[in-house]
């Protein structure tokens, strides 16, 4: 196994990441953030047992079971928890609109929302700024996502820290390479 440092998530090969303020956060701050993978890649998700989950965590229990994850868009300063059907509607644009900007299926896009719970999430801001975000991701942007993470997301590099990821072989031979980023939220 080899480790691979560096100070974003894009410093694994293949995947690119940006983040964009589009109005979340009344500081003005970086709210949204967006993963993507130039090949199919397979994602993994361990989930609350809590009986109240945000709209996005039980979006999310669905697409893990598809085979193809190649995007994650990520908003913080809304949790877009306990926001009923109308979160679980928003979850489901938040993934279809990234789909579209990128050219992937929506099943293949897992959306994060972390922030203040109980308030309806703003889906035309969301809306109007991921093609910007789409657009540092496809010029190969390597800017910094910052803590916007829900069921098991937080790619922050804090104060110094590198974020770190794996290549490892994969088979009896280890003829196929795969690479590992594990997560945290916390």
């Amino acid at each position: 196994m080899k480790i691979i440092e560096g100070k974003s998530v894009s410093c694994v090969k293949g995947i690119q990441a940006a983040g964009c303020a589009v109005g979340l956060k009344k500081s003005g701050k970086k709210d949204m953030g967006m993963i993507f993978s130039e090949v199919p890649a397979v994602c993994a998700g361990v989930f609350t047992k809590n009986v109240v989950k945000a709209a996005p965590v039980l979006v999310d229990m669905e697409k893990v079971k598809y085979p193809v994850t190649r995007a994650f868009i990520i908003n913080s300063g809304n949790a877009n928890a306990c926001t009923g059907e109308q979160g679980v509607a928003d979850a489901h644009a938040m993934a279809h609109r990234t789909a579209e900007c990128l050219g992937v299926a929506p099943e293949e896009v897992m959306v994060f929302s972390t922030g203040v719970i109980g308030q309806t999430l703003n889906i035309a801001a969301i809306r109007a700024g991921m093609p910007a975000a789409e657009c540092l991701v496809s010029e190969g942007s390597d800017v910094e996502i910052k803590r916007c993470g829900s069921a098991g997301l937080f790619v922050r590099c804090v104060a110094g820290r590198r974020l770190r990821s794996a290549s490892f072989g994969v088979g009896s031979v280890g003829e196929t390479s795969a690479r590992a980023i594990p997560t945290r939220y916390g």
